[in-house]
């Protein structure tokens, strides 16, 4: 099973959860040839006035939209999923609009169409519980990690308020007890509790950790 920063694997009972390499030649590669891709190809339907559905960004929100609108995380004028048919009903669409456009057809769906916008609305609430699911196992194996490995104090950054990010693992998690820190700030947080039917960890504030800083006590070591 794998998220966007972790794999995680369960094995005769164990969990091992292996931090994702990033920024290798061939991943930068596919990643920049996929949004000159979907960029491009957005672009051809935007000129030619064909329907599509675009994934634009704006004041760092993501949505879908039937307009082809700037795409400000990737630094494009628009930007539509069209190179993975196979993963996304979305390409699929878009691939149809594309390969109508390319023929000089009418394409299947008009901009107003109630099937096109049935399909945004649709894939929407589907992309929308595909997350939730995924956060939802990331948590209950990760929570299964840290009993198994007997973590009892762990290493964190401080995102806003009292909500810290934990290190090794895909886990957020709120401490009532921590002290007004400015986001950024490394903490060590206690673990008070694990409750697996709320999929929540229970955490106490230790200390601040200075910058460079090293935990005396380190969590252990994935285990095969």
């Amino acid at each position: 099973m794998a998220s966007g920063d972790y794999t995680f694997y369960v094995e005769n009972g164990r969990v091992r959860i292996v931090p994702r390499k990033r920024g290798a030649p061939l991943d930068k590669l596919v990643s920049e040839l996929m949004i000159l891709a979907n960029s491009a190809w957005g672009e051809l339907l935007a000129e030619r006035d064909v329907a599509a559905i675009y994934r634009v960004q704006s004041i760092g929100k993501v949505r879908f939209s039937v307009h082809p609108e700037p795409h400000e995380g990737l630094g494009v004028s628009c930007y539509a999923w069209m190179s993975s048919p196979l993963r996304r009903y979305v390409d699929l669409v878009n691939q149809w609009q594309l390969v109508a456009a390319c023929r000089g057809q009418r394409a299947p769906f008009a901009r107003n169409s109630d099937q096109l916008l049935a399909a945004v609305r649709a894939f929407e609430v589907a992309h929308a519980r595909y997350d939730e699911h995924q956060r939802a196992m990331e948590t209950y194996w990760s929570l299964r990690w840290l009993e198994q490995e007997e973590i009892r104090t762990l290493p964190g950054t401080v995102l806003r308020d009292n909500l810290v990010r934990l290190d090794g693992v895909p886990l957020v998690t709120r401490v009532s007890s921590l002290p007004a820190l400015n986001p950024g700030a490394r903490v060590r947080l206690e673990v008070a509790g694990i409750d697996y039917l709320e999929r929540t960890l229970g955490a106490r504030y230790r200390e601040t950790l200075g910058e460079g800083e090293q935990l005396t006590e380190e969590p252990a070591a994935p285990t095969s």
